[in-house]
């Protein structure tokens, strides 16, 4: 990952991590945690939270899209990883993906899931998808 600068006085500086500026003390954490996540990788490479973690900490791209992805192929009952992906998705201009997502969603977790697949829908003018969505 892009970002990392390692100094031995963390005090006096900030750290640019993708769009974000964060204080040293919160670098180090970033850091720390950064570790952690790839520990548990080492131990278990389809510990699905650990993608869902990275993409988190990542910026908007192709590499956190593929964080997200991971997240939802390894545990797909995963509610804020198709959230995620679906977000992603739509920042990555794919919307037919982010809709795939978003029913995925609405199968794990009908209220939230068919909420924002409504929304989807409807900032995509698809009005007989969206009555259809909630016909059933």
């Amino acid at each position: 990952m892009s970002g990392f600068v390692d100094h031995a006085d963390h005090t006096a500086y900030e750290v640019k991590l993708g769009p974000r500026v964060v204080s040293a003390k919160r670098y180090s954490a970033f850091r720390d945690f950064h570790a952690q996540i790839f520990a548990a990788l080492a131990l278990d490479p389809s510990f699905g939270l650990a993608y869902f973690n990275l993409g988190n900490m990542l910026p908007r791209g192709p590499e956190q899209l593929k964080m997200y992805e991971l997240a939802a192929e390894l545990d797909p009952t995963h509610r804020g990883a198709w959230m995620n992906l679906a977000n992603a998705h739509l920042s990555a201009g794919r919307v037919e993906e982010q809709l795939k997502a978003l029913r995925w969603l609405a199968k794990i977790d009908p209220v939230e899931g068919r909420s924002r697949l409504t929304n989807a829908l409807t900032l995509q003018e698809r009005s007989l998808e969206v009555a259809a969505l909630w016909k059933r």
